[in-house]
């Protein structure tokens, strides 16, 4: 504590008084603690954040709204006079909106036929976006996968999303037909006077119900109309 120092001159002695100076010692500084954790209210908060003071005289207060920062102050007093202390308090309890786009257009007719990566971005006005994910899709095949990925704010609050993707990166199987009159092998004469369906076999010509000659192969000549070939 500082003093000042009075000099009284008497006539009979010289009396020293030693009083307060007026610049002594300010009270103690209100220090802040915020509820729930962390109680740091500098940090991050994501729910309903109240703030608390050493000093008595302060009563809580409570952020209950998103805030890149708002401050909230104390103050206290005496006779020597007064001191204030604020605090900057943060809350972000929303999470972040999520985007999602693939690193290429579809490779045909709106499908994909090849792994392709999806990425994903996101947008937070409060804390910022700290990061996001990403993601590869290579099967199986399908007519509307959903790749899903997320990103995180600076709070903690995480965000998803989903990119709808069709894929197929198989090959058809390929089956042969045709329709024709059927030639009888070797004699040249129609062996029927309608048309009949055909599938081309592995070794030979088979009508579908039912088998015809084994192991034969043909040739179409004469337009549509194929020949046994002994």
């Amino acid at each position: 504590m500082k003093y000042r120092i009075l000099l009284v001159v008497a006539v009979s002695a010289l009396v020293v008084l030693v009083v307060p100076s007026s610049t002594s010692a300010l009270p103690p500084t209100p220090q802040p603690s915020c509820s729930p954790a962390p109680a740091d209210c500098g940090a991050w908060h994501t729910s309903n954040v109240t703030v608390t003071w050493s000093a008595p005289t302060c009563p809580p207060v409570t952020i209950s709204h998103d805030t890149p920062g708002t401050g909230v102050s104390c103050t206290v007093s005496d006779g020597s006079g007064s001191v204030t202390s604020t605090v900057i308090v943060r809350r972000d309890a929303t999470p972040p909106s999520v985007s999602s786009s693939a690193e290429r257009g579809a490779d045909s007719d709106g499908w994909y036929n090849r792994p392709v990566s999806i990425s994903f971005s996101g947008d937070d006005g409060t804390s910022g976006v700290a990061s996001c994910s990403s993601a590869t899709y290579g099967g199986p095949d399908t007519g509307g996968a959903s790749v899903g990925g997320n990103c995180v704010d600076n709070a903690g609050n995480t965000g998803s999303g989903s990119y709808t993707i069709k894929y197929d990166a198989t090959a058809p199987s390929v089956e042969a037909r045709y329709l024709a009159a059927v030639w009888a092998c070797g004699e040249g004469a129609l062996l029927s006077g309608r048309a009949h369906e055909f599938v081309i076999g592995w070794e030979g010509i088979r009508q579908l119900g039912r088998a015809t000659k084994e192991r034969r192969s043909f040739s179409i000549t004469g337009g549509m109309c194929p020949r046994c070939e002994g």
